[in-house]
C-alpha cells in the first residue's frame, strides 16, 4: 500500500496555493519570508542548514562557519573531515569543528587567513566578504582583478552574475544568515569560470557546457517543468514516479523540441500531489527529486460548493455547442461571476480534467450530438466538490481542472488489523483500505498529518476516492474534521431532509441527514442536546445525545394526585415551572421533601387538599424548589420553610399598586430586571403564567403579593395571587418577513419564531402559543402583541410575495409620494412621515435594508425599473417598501 507512508503525507486540503517547499520541514523562522526557498534549497542540499533554534536568518555568520558552507557548495564534505587536525593558524586548534573546512577553504584560496598568524574563525563576516568569498569559489577571482579588486570588483561581477539578486544589503556591514543563504542559492546555477592555458599564456573563460555548482560539484539539476501525470492517472508510472515536462534546465529556457517529457523519482518530496502545476525542482543524476515548489506563474482558481446535484451545467457550460466556448463559471465571495475558459477542442491539446485522482474520459466531456456531457463524470455523484483550475502556461485557457468529489463518513470502529474503517451514517462508505495500490493521504482540515490509529469512534471524515478502476491505482483523499458543537436544539427550521435548519447556541446550522449513536437517522427536534458532529461543509451529520441530569428549579406548586391507572402506582405535581409552564411531572420512586425523609411515592397521599409525606404536610399552592433525575422525575422538593430553600421568606402584603417607571409595589418593594414574577390567578387558573417586572401595569390592586429573596436586595421572586394580571397590548406594526421558524419560549412552548424587518430594524420575535404565523421570505404581514411582547396576531397578510402576482412597476416617485402601475392603471401613494425600504435578493437568500435612491422608476424605454410591495399604516401612508427586482 503506497503504504501507509502516504498515508502520513502532508496534504493541502483545500488551497493547494502555498508555494512550499515539498521535502524536509521548513524552519519556522524562515517560513513565509523572503529567505524561505533558498533556506530551503540548501537545506535538502545540506550546504547551509539550521539548528534547534530555527535557520536564525537575522544572525551574522562567522568566518568558520562561512569556511563550511563554501566546502559544502563545492562538495567537498568528505574532504573536510580528512583535512581535519592541525592547521597553519594559532587560533584554529586541531580539535577546533571547522579545521578542515578552514584549512581546505584556505588552501584554495577562497579564505585567507590575517597574514599574522591567525584567521579570526569567530570573527563576523561581512556583506562584501561574503561576496568575494563566493565569487572566488566560482573562479571569477581574475575577472574581479581585472574590475578594480576588493571590494569593487568582486561587487561588480556578484552584481553582473546574479549573485545579488534580492539581497539588500550594504558593504561595511555584517553579512546575515539570511543573505548568505540568498547568495550562496544564486550562485548555484552560476556557470563556473575555468583556466586554460595557450603556452605561456593563462586565460579564463566560462564552462562552454554550462557547468555550474549543482551540476559540476553537487551533481544536481535545477529545472522548471509541469507536473502531466502521477500513478493515478497512468500504469505505466510507478508508485514514486511523475511524468513532467521540461521548461527550462539550470535557468536555461529548452527549445521546443528540448521540451520533452521525463520520468522522475518523487524521492521524499511531495511531488505526485502537485499535478498541474508549474514547478522548481531540483534532481541528481539519477533522476530523483530532491526538492521542489511550486513557482509563481501558476493562475489557481479553487472553488468549493455543496447542493450540486444535477446543476453542473450551472458552472460547466457550453455556448451554442462550440468547444471554443466552453466555460467554468464561479460566484466567488458574492462578486461578480467569473467565467475562467476550458479547452475540450481535441484530445492532444486540452484541459485534463482530474476526478478523485483519475483523468475523465475526453468523451464524456467533449460536446456530442446533444451539445452535452456526462455531469457525473466531473462530480461522482458528491453534494461537495472541490474545484481547482490551474493555468501552468499563462495563455487565457486553463489547462487542468482537478475536482475532489467528498463523501461523508461518520466513524463507528476502525480495525488497524484489516485496515478498514466502519460508517455509523452509511454501511456502503465503509472503506477497505487493504489493498495495495491504494494512494492514500489523511489529514486535518488544515492540512496536519494523521494517522491511522488516531481516528476514532465520531470522527467525521470527508472522503474522496476513486477505487472503480482496475488499471490505475486506487486513490483516497481523506479529511478528518474535528468540527463539533455542544448544545441544544434552539429553533428549527424547515423540515427533514435537505431543507431543515436548526439554531444551536445562536448559530444556524443545515442538518439534512443526521445520525445518533447507533447509525439510525435522527430527526432534530426542539431541545435535543448533545454533540453535534459537524462535516466538511459545516453541516450536523451526527449526534452523540446527552443523558438528562439532575436539575434545581423554583416552581409554585399547583397540585398534586395520585398516577394515573396506566402508570406505576406513585405521584404526579402539577408545577407552574419558572419559564411560565404547567408541567406535570411523575414522581421518583422515591421522593426527598425538605429532606426530613425520603418517602415511597406510593406511599404520598391525599388528605383534605393536602399531601402527607412522613409527617411533614405539603400543601398546594406554593413557591417550591425541586430537583429531576435523568428521566425528568421529582426526586427531591424544598418548600419555602425549609432550611434547603435557597431563598430567604420575605414580606408579604395585599392590596398593592405597582409603578411601572420605578418598579416598585406599594410598599416599597423594588423589582430587579431579572425578578420571576409568579402571577396565580384566583379566578381563572388559564391564566397562571410567569412574568418580567416590566409586565406588570400599574392602576390596578394586586390581592396578595409573596416576596422571596437572598439576603437584602432586590427579590429573587414575586409570587402574586390576584384576579388579574393586566398588560399593555401595542398597535399593529409592519413586518416584512426574512422566514419564520420553531423555538422554545420562555414557558418551554414550542411556538413559532418570526425572523424580519419592523421599522428599518432586524427582529426576531416569537409568537404566543398557538398562533401559526403563515408566511414565507418577503411576505409583508401586520402584526400585534400580547402583553408578554409576543406575537398575539397577524392582522393581514398584505402581501404574499410567493402566492401573489409578481410585486408592482414604479412609474413615478418623489420625495413624497410613489406611483405604481396597478391593475393596468396609474396608483399614488403618500409616505409616511416615517417609512422604510427594504429590498429582497432571492438568489443571495438575504434582505437589506435600503433607502429611497434604491427605488427606481421606470425609464424612457419602459424598462429598468423596481417591482415593489407597499406596507401601509392607519392613514393609508406608505410606511413600508420592498423591491423585489429589477
Amino acid at each position: 500500500m503506497k503504504k501507509l507512508k502516504k498515508v502520513l503525507a502532508l496534504t493541502v486540503v483545500f488551497a493547494m496555493v502555498l508555494s512550499t517547499v515539498a521535502f524536509a520541514a521548513v524552519p519556522n523562522d524562515v517560513m513565509g519570508t523572503d529567505y524561505e526557498e533558498a533556506a530551503s534549497v540548501l537545506g535538502v542540499l545540506s550546504i547551509m542548514q539550521g539548528d534547534d533554534g530555527g535557520f536564525r536568518p537575522n544572525d551574522t555568520i562567522t568566518r568558520a562557519e562561512f569556511a563550511a558552507v563554501v566546502a559544502r557548495a563545492l562538495d567537498l564534505e568528505d574532504a573536510a573531515k580528512v583535512s581535519g587536525g592541525t592547521t597553519e593558524y594559532a587560533d584554529v586548534p586541531a580539535t577546533h569543528w571547522a579545521a578542515g573546512y578552514i584549512n581546505l577553504a584556505s588552501d584554495m584560496g577562497i579564505i585567507n587567513g590575517y597574514g599574522n598568524g591567525n584567521f579570526g574563525p569567530e570573527d563576523t563576516v561581512k556583506y562584501e566578504q561574503a561576496l568575494t568569498m563566493i565569487v572566488r569559489a566560482l573562479g571569477y577571482e581574475p575577472a574581479a582583478k581585472q574590475k578594480g579588486g576588493y571590494p569593487v570588483g568582486y561587487l561588480y561581477i556578484a552584481s553582473n552574475e546574479g549573485i545579488t539578486d534580492d539581497v539588500d544589503a550594504v558593504s561595511g556591514t555584517p553579512a546575515l544568515r539570511g543573505d548568505v543563504a540568498q547568495m550562496v542559492y544564486n550562485s548555484l546555477t552560476v556557470t563556473l569560470m575555468e583556466q586554460e592555458e595557450y603556452g605561456d599564456e593563462t586565460t579564463f573563460k566560462k564552462n562552454v557546457n554550462g557547468d555550474n555548482l549543482l551540476t559540476e560539484y553537487l551533481e544536481v539539476d535545477k529545472y522548471i517543468g509541469i507536473v502531466v501525470e502521477n500513478k493515478a492517472m497512468n500504469d505505466d508510472v510507478d508508485d514514486d514516479e511523475v511524468k513532467i515536462k521540461k521548461l527550462e534546465l539550470n535557468d536555461d529556457k529548452l527549445k521546443d523540441e528540448d521540451q520533452d517529457t521525463e520520468t522522475f523519482e518523487i524521492g521524499e518530496t511531495n511531488a505526485d500531489e502537485l499535478l498541474g502545476y508549474e514547478v522548481e525542482f531540483y534532481a541528481n543524476d539519477d533522476d530523483v527529486i530532491i526538492s521542489i515548489i511550486k513557482t509563481d506563474e501558476n493562475d489557481v482558481l479553487v472553488d468549493k460548493f455543496d447542493d450540486l446535484g444535477t446543476d453542473t451545467e450551472d458552472y460547466f457550460n457550453y455556448d451554442d455547442g462550440d468547444p471554443d466556448e466552453f466555460v467554468y463559471e464561479t460566484d466567488d465571495d458574492d462578486e461578480d461571476i467569473e467565467e475562467a475558459n476550458i479547452k475540450v477542442e481535441n484530445k492532444d491539446d486540452d484541459t485534463i480534467f482530474i476526478l478523485n485522482g483519475k483523468e475523465v474520459d475526453y468523451d464524456q466531456i467533449a460536446p456530442g450530438s446533444s451539445d452535452s456531457y456526462d455531469v457525473d463524470a466531473l462530480t461522482n455523484g458528491s453534494e461537495c466538490i472541490e474545484y481547482t483550475l490551474i493555468n501552468n502556461d499563462g495563455d487565457n485557457d486553463y489547462d487542468f481542472v482537478i475536482a475532489k468529489a467528498y463523501e461523508v463518513l461518520v466513524v463507528d470502529d476502525v480495525e488497524l488489523d484489516d485496515l478498514e474503517i466502519y460508517s455509523k451514517n452509511d454501511t456502503a462508505n465503509d472503506l477497505d483500505l487493504d489493498d495495495d495500490d491504494y494512494i492514500i493521504t489523511i489529514t486535518t482540515v488544515d492540512g496536519e498529518e494523521v494517522e491511522l490509529e488516531d481516528i476514532e469512534e465520531w470522527d467525521v471524515l470527508a472522503v474522496a476516492r476513486n477505487d472503480e478502476s482496475e488499471s490505475k491505482a486506487d486513490v483516497y483523499t481523506i479529511i478528518v474534521v474535528n468540527d463539533t458543537v455542544e448544545g441544544y436544539v434552539e429553533e428549527v427550521r424547515g423540515t427533514y431532509g435537505d431543507d431543515l435548519k436548526v439554531v444551536i447556541d445562536g448559530e444556524e446550522y443545515d442538518a439534512p441527514n443526521s445520525v445518533d449513536e447507533d447509525g439510525d437517522e435522527m430527526e432534530l427536534e426542539l431541545d435535543d442536546e448533545g454533540t453535534f458532529y459537524l462535516d466538511l461543509l459545516g453541516n450536523i451529520v451526527a449526534v452523540d445525545v446527552t443523558e438528562g441530569s439532575s436539575d434545581s428549579n423554583y416552581g409554585y406548586l399547583l397540585d398534586s394526585e395520585s398516577s394515573d391507572e396506566d402508570f406505576d402506582t406513585g405521584r404526579k405535581f402539577k408545577i407552574l415551572t419558572a419559564t411560565g409552564d404547567e408541567v406535570i411531572y411523575e414522581a421518583d420512586d422515591e421522593v426527598d421533601i425538605d429532606e426530613e425523609e425520603e418517602v415511597d411515592a406510593d406511599k404520598i397521599y391525599d388528605e383534605n387538599d393536602a399531601v402527607i409525606a412522613g409527617g411533614t404536610l405539603l400543601s398546594n399552592e406554593q413557591l417550591i424548589q425541586y430537583e429531576l433525575n435523568s428521566n425528568g422525575e421529582i426526586t427531591e422538593i424544598y418548600t419555602a420553610d425549609s432550611d434547603e430553600f435557597d431563598l430567604d421568606t420575605g414580606d408579604s402584603d395585599s392590596n398593592l399598586e405597582f409603578n411601572e417607571e420605578t418598579k416598585k409595589f406599594s410598599n416599597g418593594v423594588l423589582l430587579g430586571s431579572d425578578t420571576l414574577v409568579f402571577f396565580i390567578s384566583n379566578t381563572d387558573d388559564d391564566d397562571n403564567d410567569v412574568y418580567e417586572a416590566e409586565d406588570i401595569a400599574e392602576d390596578t390592586n394586586y390581592d396578595d403579593v409573596y416576596v422571596y429573596r437572598e439576603g437584602s436586595g432586590k427579590p429573587d421572586v414575586v409570587v402574586i395571587v390576584s384576579g388579574d394580571f393586566p398588560g399593555a397590548s401595542s398597535d399593529y406594526e409592519i413586518a416584512v418577513v426574512d422566514r419564520i421558524t420553531s423555538a422554545r419560549n420562555d414557558s418551554d412552548d414550542k411556538v413559532d419564531k418570526l425572523y424580519g424587518y419592523i421599522k428599518g430594524e432586524e427582529v426576531a420575535q416569537l409568537a404566543e402559543d398557538g398562533l401559526n404565523i403563515k408566511a414565507d421570505e418577503g411576505d409583508i404581514i401586520y402584526i400585534t402583541y400580547n402583553s408578554d411582547g409576543e406575537i398575539d396576531d397577524v392582522e393581514e397578510y398584505k402581501f404574499n410575495y410567493k402566492g401573489d402576482a409578481v410585486a408592482f412597476a414604479v412609474y413615478d416617485k418623489d420625495s413624497e409620494s410613489i406611483t405604481i402601475w396597478e391593475d393596468g392603471d396609474e396608483e399614488s401613494y403618500t409616505f409616511a412621515d416615517d417609512y422604510y425600504v427594504y429590498k429582497l435578493d432571492e438568489s443571495a437568500d438575504e434582505f437589506t435594508v435600503e433607502s429611497y435612491s434604491d427605488i427606481k422608476t421606470v425609464d424612457k424605454n419602459k424598462d429598468n425599473y423596481s417591482q415593489v410591495a407597499l406596507g401601509f399604516n392607519d392613514d393609508e401612508q406608505v410606511e413600508v417598501v420592498v423591491i423585489y427586482s429589477e
